[in-house]
């Protein structure tokens, strides 16, 4: 997608430094790559997601990459779901093995513009609780209407003693 000045605007969190439906880290990370010479440029913004493959019985988990073309076939980008920071480049391009361990995500703007954080970040992660209203024993996402009940269980233990009886 094309990212504009527009959309930037439009997904920039209400308060300066504080996260809300949109985080700060994706506005500044859109704006570092549309921003050339202190000016903004439109720029066409990737975003991929690796597809994970089990390596020696473990399976890896999917990573959400957003980045940028510099015109070869290369993608170079950051990690936005995850802890690992810093900037990766991709061989992308005409590689062949390209659709064999990314996969585009093309609606990801959309969908984030309309629901921000959710779009990437599960209901049940690392991102807060301050995005849900609670109603009882079930809650609510305030941004993209995503409905969970409270579960209470028990768990019972059995514990097993020996003793030497005459």
């Amino acid at each position: 997608m094309i990212i504009t000045k527009d959309y930037l605007k439009s997904i920039k969190p209400k308060v300066k430094g504080i996260d809300d439906k949109y985080t700060w880290w994706m506005y500044k990370k859109l704006k570092e790559m549309t921003t050339f010479q202190s000016k903004h440029i439109d720029r066409e913004v990737f975003v991929y997601k690796s597809i994970p493959k089990e390596t020696e019985g473990q399976m890896l988990y999917t990573r959400i990459y957003i980045g940028w073309s510099d015109g070869t076939r290369c993608i170079t980008g950051y990690p936005i779901n995850g802890k690992t920071e810093g900037c990766y480049m991709f061989g992308m391009g005409n590689n062949p093995r390209r659709d064999k361990y990314f996969e585009e995500i093309k609606d990801f703007f959309d969908k984030y513009l309309k629901i921000g954080i959710c779009s990437y970040a599960e209901h049940n992660s690392w991102y807060g609780d301050n995005r849900y209203i609670e109603i009882g024993n079930t809650r609510k996402c305030k941004y993209c209407g995503h409905w969970q009940k409270r579960e209470f269980y028990t768990i019972k233990e059995i514990k097993r003693y020996e003793k030497w009886v005459y």
